[in-house]
């Protein structure tokens, strides 16, 4: 069941943890349980309260039943001093929604605002898309996984406690300071996550990069990973770079490998939800053969046309095997705040 959620927080409580969040099912209705799981052990829910005031997501979801009261508290117990990566899925009425993942606050530091600032977004869409890449990308925690665009390590926090030990991260951005942060404070903490900065330019991120991102070839060997994911870097970038980085994916994963990647595709109902106003990003501006919401600085937001994105998988030997269509242009029902792709190899 579609359904979309956050847990505000994951706090340890003696042999207890308490959790607190929201989530709804786009189909109405507020969720009657929850099934919670501590790591890959399931347990026990001592207490739970639902349906409480939310304001602020009946705001941000008005025409969705049940959106005024759909933040919840459940406690659950966890004897363990060390709480792991909680997982939390939903039931509607015998229907599971997403799931849920959370950590306890003090489980890993965390950068300062003004450095997740850079990277445009908090750490709550890090858990979001974590369940992403389990339920819709297949992510298992035994498989090595590409970060195209780690910023400060964000994704990496939560797949930090998802993957095993003897699987290898690896994360490349052009942001030096956000790379450093995350290899002082998460390689640390787990020496299988490795971060690298690149220079490669960038006109919102790093215009003085001397690399061009047209001719820069991801640094690692053919056929290495299982898993490659990019949250916002696609809609940052122009067509021919997005082309090439296309290219680069499929080199890099190996032939059973899936790519989960965010983008802004116009499609024939985008663009008549923009024609009405609707929708948080104005991609009307023609940009070579993409489209922006700031003619100034393109790369502030950029979408491309969706016939012509798929298209280019062909070209680069990739298929889409999944399409969530997100709600940046108004929709109502979407699983995401952007577009999400799962892709494929196709072809030797």
């Amino acid at each position: 069941m579609l359904s979309r959620g956050a847990l505000d927080f994951v706090k340890r409580d003696h042999e207890a943890i308490l959790i607190h969040g929201w989530v709804l099912s786009f189909d109405g209705g507020t969720a009657t349980s929850f099934v919670v799981s501590a790591g890959d052990e399931p347990v026990d829910v001592v207490d739970l309260t639902t349906r409480q005031a939310s304001p602020d997501i009946e705001a941000a979801f008005p025409s969705i039943r049940g959106s005024d009261c759909a933040r919840f508290t459940i406690r659950c117990a966890v004897p363990r001093s060390d709480v792991p990566l909680i997982r939390i899925v939903p039931q509607f009425g015998g229907d599971g929604g997403s799931a849920l993942f959370g950590l306890p606050a003090d489980a890993i530091p965390r950068p300062d605002k003004e450095a997740v600032d850079v990277i445009g977004g908090d750490f709550f869409q890090a858990f979001e898309f974590l369940s992403h890449f389990i339920e819709h990308g297949g992510l298992e925690a035994s498989m090595d996984v590409l970060d195209v665009g780690c910023g400060v390590g964000r994704m990496a926090v939560p797949l930090a406690f998802f993957l095993l030990p003897s699987a290898r991260y690896e994360g490349f951005d052009v942001a030096e300071s956000g790379v450093a942060w995350a290899t002082n404070v998460i390689s640390r903490q787990f020496p299988n996550f490795k971060f690298r900065h690149v220079d490669v330019c960038n006109d919102a991120y790093n215009p003085s990069g001397r690399l061009q991102s047209v001719d820069f070839a991801f640094p690692y060997d053919d056929e290495r990973f299982d898993f490659v994911y990019l949250t916002s870097v696609l809609t940052h970038m122009r067509g021919p770079e997005v082309r090439h980085y296309l290219s680069e994916i499929r080199r890099v994963l190996r032939p059973d490998g899936r790519c989960l990647c965010t983008c802004f595709l116009l499609d024939d109902e985008a663009r008549q939800l923009l024609a009405t106003g609707k929708g948080t990003e104005r991609l009307i501006h023609l940009v070579g053969d993409g489209f922006t919401s700031d003619p100034e600085l393109p790369e502030k937001a950029i979408g491309f046309d969706s016939r012509s994105f798929n298209e280019w998988l062909a070209a680069a030997r990739l298929d889409a095997r999944l399409c969530l269509l997100g709600g940046w242009c108004g929709r109502e029902r979407y699983a995401s705040y952007q577009d999400i792709l799962v892709l494929e190899r196709t072809g030797a």
